[in-house]
């Protein structure tokens, strides 16, 4: 099993960049066991280079001047969750899935079924890694 990950270079709550990573590959590895590579820093249009089976993404964009890049972004991960529909795609906070679901609404205007918004090990990303070991 491969992940890739990207967070927010401000970090989420109170964790720094690096801790969220860790708990995300926590929970990530509490599912799917031991097994998994994990690659942090990876930007959307990088997984045109490769393949993973899951990929969590959080761009909250609260950067000051970074709207055009927080566009960029998501429309990547937008054009890269429908070019690897096997992979599960994870916005990771609510900030960001909302940021998704408007980047979504305004581009393409239908729902993406490898996508899910999760700021923890809700039941439904529980779920959808679990799928991934069957």
């Amino acid at each position: 099993m491969r992940a890739a990950m990207y967070v927010d270079c401000m970090g989420g709550g109170e964790l720094e960049p690096a801790d969220e990573y860790a708990e995300i590959e926590d929970m990530i590895r509490g599912v799917l066991g031991k097994d998994v590579s994990f690659e942090r820093d990876v930007l959307p249009h990088k997984l045109r280079e490769q393949r993973v089976d899951v990929y969590v993404f959080d761009f909250g964009g609260m950067l000051p001047g970074c709207d055009s890049l927080v566009e960029s972004h998501f429309r990547s991960f937008i054009e890269q969750a429908d070019e690897h529909p096997s992979t599960l795609f994870v916005v990771w906070s609510s900030f960001s899935g909302e940021m998704y679901k408007g980047f979504l609404t305004e581009e393409v205007g239908k729902t993406q079924h490898n996508v899910i918004i999760a700021n923890g090990l809700t039941d439904e990303f529980e779920n959808r890694l679990k799928e991934l070991l069957s």
